[in-house]
């Protein structure tokens, strides 16, 4: 789902970009959570949608899958989930994915990725 203001253009990030609409991917072999999506299929529509150091929400967070894709690609991650199991997972998950890091992403400036900027209670501040 891509949201975008009323009447506003749709963000792409590069209008070059094509885009499919067809995709075979498997899903995680060990799933945290009943729903969990593939890593490099949020990674596919972050690129589309957004450039680094963008903000991106998941109002439906479950495991983190978005926000694990967020830190490998230098975006800032806002999490919403209901349910504290799978808070908790989400919370580890990206952790340890801002955590680690990439080498490809440039670090600093308004990259997210620092542990003091991650509170488990709370999320990313």
């Amino acid at each position: 789902m891509v949201a975008h203001r009323d009447g506003g253009k749709l963000l792409w990030h590069d209008n070059n970009m094509a885009a499919r609409n067809i995709f075979s991917m498997m899903p995680p072999r060990e799933r945290l959570h009943p729903n969990e999506k593939p890593v490099a299929l949020c990674e596919h529509f972050i690129m589309l949608h957004s450039s680094p150091g963008h903000t991106i929400i998941d109002p439906f967070m479950g495991s983190g899958t978005t926000g694990v894709a967020c830190a490998k690609m230098g975006r800032k991650f806002i999490g919403i989930e209901l349910e504290p199991k799978y808070f908790d997972i989400a919370c580890k998950r990206i952790y340890d994915a801002y955590k680690q890091g990439d080498l490809f992403v440039p670090q600093g400036g308004d990259a997210v990725g620092n542990q003091e900027d991650f509170d488990l209670d709370g999320g990313v501040s």
